[in-house]
């Protein structure tokens, strides 16, 4: 299994997201409470779907997060098209996040926001390859990967 980002409905519990490593432990939260879940132990990772409940254990009671999950995604690297539309570069997929800017990489890293939400990243340019209206490629990197 590897890392994990689970964004849960935002009902004002305080945090919106947890990164989970490849044991199921929560790396980081945020926005708020960035110490509270530090730690606890998703047990039921990998049957986690949208609209389903995180359950835990917590310094070995279990327990469960009120708030239901809105996504869970891989935090793996993910290759981005880019191409020039008019005076805009659009980064994105056809069916997902998409963004457009006038500048190549700052239209990448809205894509890499929205993809992952306040995880840190990196981008890069894949060399120059022009090919099938496609301007560049983009590689996008969560922290740890």
């Amino acid at each position: 299994m590897s890392k994990t980002l689970i964004e849960f409905y935002d009902r004002r519990q305080g945090f919106k997201y947890w990164a989970v490593d490849e044991n199921g432990k929560v790396t980081r939260n945020w926005p708020e409470h960035n110490h509270t879940w530090l730690g606890v132990e998703v047990t039921n990772l990998t049957g986690l779907k949208n609209g389903s409940v995180v359950e835990y254990l917590l310094d070995g009671n279990p327990g469960r997060v009120e708030s239901t999950v809105r996504s869970v995604k891989p935090l793996t690297s993910i290759d981005v098209p880019v191409a020039l539309i008019g005076d805009n570069y659009c980064a994105g997929f056809v069916q997902g996040p998409r963004a457009y800017s006038p500048q190549e990489r700052f239209a990448v890293e809205l894509v890499a926001e929205e993809i992952f939400a306040g995880y840190p990243y990196t981008v890069e340019r894949l060399g120059s390859q022009a090919t099938g209206g496609l301007d560049s490629k983009w590689r996008i990197t969560p922290e740890g990967v």
